[in-house]
């Protein structure tokens, strides 16, 4: 710990080690220490924007990185650290103006890499790609180069192009769900029919499993019940979210932290059927990270939904897993009620229920037969791959349509 003789040189680098290691509270007293002494100080302004900007608070990230730009405006690494927070409040076009800068100066690949994101970020996809393709030829390795290089070919609408930077950032992260989902879409435009099934065949991958009670519960609707309790009574339940797929309705995040009894419950009895699924679809398939998921010990990132009237989700992928699913706590009589089979372009008769297969709106679209909707029962669980795109149809009700969803995330 710095005492107070200790010198702003010092003081720096012990705020740096806690910095790198990940101790951000204690980071940031040193830097915040350093500021007290030195106002203008370039790297604590710096540094203690990058935590700003980790915590979230974007808006005093981007004042910190700016003061500490000013101080040094030939910093290459301050000017891309502050095009790449600009890019995280869609602020792209000012990005590009500091990125341009900052490649005048040392054009690493770090820094054409924020310029193609911010390219990216206002569609502009022919600039993108090339910025990405320079960060390659600096650095090979730069997986999310690779990533986002194949989802800009994707909308120039050049598939085959994109499959190949998609296989070469699945070869340095064969986990990537993101890529997989990319891929999937890229081989769709292309009409590789064969290739997608390897990916994608619905009957083989939606699996649905009607939930036993656990013990202690004489039926599932009694778990059900106490489940909706615990979800509804859980510290930061909200509405006011951002980045999430979630419309009209609340979410409750990170349910396995300090998980209520049910929810333990829920995932003791959702591992023996996700195990299950990964030895099966390690063997049936050949892409997608599941069959290297095999033997691996894994945790459960686990959120619950609460959609009112009018709610749906957005189509989307769990990114951050490799195996997810969905278990329903209670569905409104109307989608109850609704017939098991129905006309799946029918959004009355099928409203509330998921649909699998349909691309997010911010990608090219494909050909519709690969989309199909599947009407959701209290008790049940759907487990599929990670990257497979899946929605809600919106529905009215006046009751609501709750849900639990997991991710199977390799340790």
């Amino acid at each position: 710990m710095a005492s107070v003789g200790v010198s702003e040189g010092q003081i720096l680098q012990d705020a740096l080690d806690h910095h790198r290691a990940g101790r951000l509270p204690e980071a940031e007293k040193l830097y915040r220490r350093i500021l007290n002494r030195n106002p203008n100080h370039t790297d604590a302004l710096h540094l203690l924007g990058l935590i700003a900007n980790r915590m979230g608070a974007h808006d005093a990230a981007i004042d910190l990185i700016q003061r500490a730009a000013k101080n040094q405006p030939r910093r290459p690494d301050i000017l891309s650290n502050l095009g790449l927070v600009y890019s995280m409040t869609n602020r792209h076009a000012d990005a590009i103006v500091v990125l341009q800068r900052a490649i005048t100066l040392g054009g690493v690949a770090d820094i054409r890499f924020n310029l193609g994101n911010a390219y990216q970020g206002l569609n502009r996809h022919s600039e993108a790609a090339a910025a990405f393709v320079k960060a390659l030829e600096k650095a090979p390795t730069l997986a999310d180069a690779w990533l986002n290089l194949g989802i800009s070919l994707i909308h120039l609408h050049q598939p085959k192009e994109a499959i190949h930077a998609l296989n070469q950032h699945l070869e340095l992260n064969s986990f990537s769900s993101r890529a997989q989902a990319m891929k999937l879409h890229a081989l769709c435009m292309q009409g590789d029919d064969a290739k997608v099934a390897q990916l994608y065949d619905f009957d083989r991958d939606v699996t649905a499993t009607k939930l036993k009670p656990p013990l202690t519960y004489t039926n599932i609707n009694d778990f059900n019940a106490e489940l909706e309790v615990q979800i509804r009574s859980r510290p930061g339940l909200r509405s006011d979210f951002q980045g999430v797929a979630t419309r009209n309705g609340q979410q409750a995040l990170a349910l396995q932290v300090e998980p209520p009894p049910a929810i333990r419950r829920l995932e003791t009895a959702l591992r023996p059927l996700i195990n299950d699924y990964i030895s099966v679809h390690g063997k049936d398939i050949d892409s997608g990270g599941i069959g290297a998921a095999q033997g691996r010990p894994y945790t459960l990132n686990i959120n619950a939904t609460i959609l009112d009237t009018n709610g749906y989700q957005e189509s989307h992928i769990h990114p951050n897993g490799i195996v997810s699913g969905v278990y329903y706590v209670r569905i409104p009589n109307e989608i109850g009620n609704s017939p098991r089979e129905a006309e799946q372009t029918d959004d009355d008769a099928t409203a509330g229920w998921i649909e699998f297969g349909r691309p997010g709106s911010d990608l090219p679209p494909v050909k519709t037969e690969l989309i199909r909707r599947i009407k959701p029962e209290a008790g049940t669980v759907f487990i599929f791959p990670s990257y497979l795109f899946h929605c809600t149809i919106p529905f009215q009700s006046s009751e609501p349509r709750i849900s639990i969803a997991f991710d199977v995330q390799i340790m």
